[in-house]
């Protein structure tokens, strides 16, 4: 399940790219959405891509995550995670982390871990 700003949807992929929101390649983009985007996955997701976004949470695993700006939180990712300016928080990550702008604090990593301007902390 995928919850944006209140409202409820089913998917296993999610993109938030120039103003539009596409779940399993369906645009569900609502013009009424505010500014401020806030996007909960409950469960598991294959994909997530967010251009901008507030906060990222998923309660779940994902198996790949970007995120242009916006702080991550993740149970657990089965591949990789990366955001230009945010932090990410997560339990075990199978893939690498880079983030330009953040801190990174996660349980183990089986790749690398990547930040120019933030701390890298073990959970």
């Amino acid at each position: 399940m995928i919850e944006i700003n209140g409202r409820v949807y089913q998917g296993n992929n999610l993109s938030m790219i120039g103003g539009k929101i596409l779940i399993d390649g369906v645009d569900v983009t609502d013009e009424n959405d505010s500014k401020e985007i806030n996007v909960t996955i409950y469960g598991n997701l294959e994909n997530l891509e967010v251009g901008h976004a507030n906060k990222i949470e998923v309660v779940g695993n994902v198996h790949k995550v970007h995120s242009s700006s916006g702080k991550i939180e993740v149970k657990g990712v089965s591949g990789n995670v990366s955001t230009l300016s945010g932090s990410i928080s997560s339990a075990d990550i199978v893939g690498n982390v880079d983030t330009v702008s953040g801190s990174v604090k996660c349980g183990n990593i089986e790749g690398s871990v990547e930040t120019i301007s933030g701390s890298i902390r073990h959970k």
